[in-house]
């Protein structure tokens, strides 16, 4: 059960969001290695709701499955699992998360193309379901697989911010069949190495994303507004913090990062943060800035797409302080649904 696996596998402190400045130069110059992959999905039969006569696979009051068909067994080489209508695809080239297309490994980092970063070791980077099939994968709009990105990235020595390119996911949304995808689980880990650090590298950032899917029936307009499109419905954990900031498409949020005693120099900078921008489906609902949904569109091919920054906090900066909080790399979630 994902209830099982530690959200953070980080021995750098989680904490408010300081004001206070640390003396010392700014570590700058980073690389990083961002993956992600899917574990745990769960499938439902649709049923036809007494009140309104409209077909659903979850309950409107609850989210919870109304006729759960089971928890999904990964299977390899594109292979049809009866036991929950699945199809599972290990990438379109034969890659799984962990891997990259580019066949480079991640500069300070010395990890081998096909190492996981993850504790779970190597995850699947596409899953499919129904008749049209609807997919969902970790790739870009020209078809490469995204579920490993790598790269260098700088930070402002006077607070700024830099965005970075993480991982890309993709919704394939054809009109299908039941059972339909219910809820699926995203592990999605960072990896940060500078020279200025103690052994190198920062220890693993890693998130659990816990996500409940809504596969609208065409004529359920009472029961979901937004039908015929679907949604990803998420919660973020209780331990962190609210959605610091979001808009028509875009959502950021952020974790705190102490490196106070992981630093070569012992007066270096050491209060950083994490800000992540997810971006291009629609935002909606978000009560208590800690619910909300993003909104995938009906017969279309809709991307996801993750970016990051490694901000500098409580350096002086030449304007107003950008507004952070609490919060993780991706889209934090709270299970719902418990086999």
């Amino acid at each position: 059960m994902m209830k099982n696996l530690t959200k953070l596998t980080i021995a750098i402190m989680l904490g408010a969001s300081s004001t206070v400045a640390s003396a010392g130069t700014v570590i700058k110059d980073w690389t990083y290695i961002n993956e992600a992959g899917f574990i745990n999905a769960t499938t439902g039969n649709s049923v036809v709701d007494p009140t309104t006569g409209e077909n659903t696979t979850l309950d409107p009051n609850t989210l919870l499955p109304l006729d759960p068909t089971g928890r999904a067994t990964p299977y390899t080489n594109n292979v049809f699992n009866p036991e929950d209508g699945l199809n599972y695809n290990l990438g379109r080239a034969g890659y799984t998360a962990g891997t990259s297309d580019s066949g480079a490994t991640a500069g300070a980092s010395g990890e081998s193309v096909g190492t996981s970063i993850l504790s779970t070791g190597s995850l699947i980077d596409e899953i499919c379901w129904g008749s049209g099939p609807s997919c969902l994968a970790f790739e870009n709009e020209a078809g490469d697989d995204t579920s490993r990105v790598e790269g260098s990235l700088t930070v402002d020595s006077n607070g700024g911010v830099n965005w970075n390119q993480g991982t890309q996911m993709v919704h394939k949304n054809l009109p299908t069949g039941a059972p339909s995808l219910t809820s699926i689980d995203i592990i999605d880990g960072l990896k940060l190495y500078s020279s200025e650090i103690i052994g190198g590298e920062l220890p693993l950032i890693e998130l659990g994303i816990d996500v409940i899917f809504n596969e609208t029936f065409a004529d359920a307009r009472t029961l979901w507004p937004y039908t015929p499109d679907d949604a990803f419905i998420v919660t973020l954990d209780p331990v962190l913090s609210p959605i610091t900031s979001f808009g028509p498409d875009f959502i950021e949020f952020t974790v705190q990062l102490d490196l106070t005693g992981l630093t070569v120099d012992a007066n270096a900078h050491t209060q950083y943060e994490v800000i992540t921008r997810i971006s291009g489906l629609d935002v909606v609902s978000i009560p208590g800035g800690n619910t909300f949904g993003l909104i995938t569109p009906e017969n279309g091919i809709n991307f996801l797409d993750a970016q990051f920054a490694l901000r500098a906090v409580g350096v002086p900066e030449p304007g107003s302080l950008a507004v952070f909080g609490l919060g993780l790399l991706g889209l934090a979630g709270v299970r719902r649904y418990k086999k």
